[in-house]
């Protein structure tokens, strides 16, 4: 399963659109959390970072697509499912929260 059909050319990856993908994922209970970034991979394009986290459940069905208001890297989930920590380098590097727990339910 992929979110976006990998892109071939000559027998290879299509380098000119292939796109970046997971920075961190964390598999808990009853989901698997993910930030994406999605950006097509070039040299200008230095940064792995992500505005999108996806739950999953365990079958592999997208949940929830949540568009964050910043760029984050790796992340934590709380054990009881209700809040992500992530790395967010904008404007400052920081750690911050976000309460997912009632778009789950």
């Amino acid at each position: 399963m992929f979110l976006e059909e990998p892109a071939y050319r000559n027998g290879g990856l299509n380098t000119n659109r292939l796109k970046q993908g997971f920075v961190g994922v964390k598999m808990t209970k009853h989901y698997i959390f993910c930030s994406y970034c999605g950006l097509v991979f070039s040299p200008d394009n230095s940064g792995f970072d992500s505005r999108h986290l996806l739950v999953f459940d365990h079958q592999g069905n997208l949940v929830r697509h949540l568009l964050l208001d910043r760029e984050i890297g790796r992340i934590a989930v709380s054990e009881d499912e209700s809040t992500v920590y992530a790395v967010a380098f904008s404007p400052d590097i920081s750690i911050v929260r976000y309460f997912v727990g009632d778009l789950l339910k």
